[in-house]
């Protein structure tokens, strides 16, 4: 089984009953908020992504956040290696739903996902995006120990955004206090 688990969070892989909820998600600005761009996927796009292992691969990995005291679904986690450094992974974060954003649970998902980066594969550095208006996300990406690293362009969908490259090494991240214990 490909799951994870914090504290209150189930991190797991996208199954077909989760399909029509993620391409509702996919067409609906409040899920996105400010600072990602709609995907606007079709139902049969969802299917396709499912089954032509986009959502799943070695390389790169989509789970939906489950909280676990009553299976709500509240956004997405993905990772994925980078082309050129495979052992670089990149970060992609959404809490889909407004009411649960501002709780911790962006936090929690992607510190355990540090953990099965760094514990579970060959990564040496993992890397996030934010857009340099993404207040939150930098708090988050600072309390988990991350480094500013500089201003770049990056995609998001079809849109080039500026914004802010924070970085996590391995060395980092065995060093930090912060992921010295982890609690599930």
């Amino acid at each position: 089984m490909d799951n994870f688990f914090t504290y209150r969070l189930n991190m797991r892989p996208i199954t077909e009953a989760d399909l029509p909820l993620l391409q509702q998600w996919s067409q609906c600005p409040a899920a996105y908020g400010e600072h990602l761009s709609m995907e606007c996927w079709s139902l049969e796009e969802c299917h396709a992504k499912l089954q032509n292992a986009s959502f799943w691969s070695d390389a790169a990995k989509t789970y939906v956040m489950e909280l676990k005291a009553d299976q709500q679904l509240i956004g997405t986690l993905r990772y994925w290696c980078k082309p050129d450094t495979p052992s670089t992974a990149m970060i992609a974060l959404k809490v889909a739903i407004p009411e649960q954003r501002g709780k911790g649970y962006g936090t929690e998902a992607q510190k355990g996902l540090c953990r099965e980066l760094f514990t579970k594969y060959h990564i040496q550095d993992i890397d996030v995006f934010t857009a340099m208006d993404n207040r939150p996300e930098q708090r988050c990406l600072e309390k988990l120990d991350f480094t500013f690293v500089g201003f770049q362009s990056y995609q998001d969908q079809d849109h080039e955004r500026q914004g802010k490259l924070y970085r996590l090494s391995k060395a980092r991240y065995q060093q930090s206090s912060v992921h010295l214990y982890y609690y599930d």
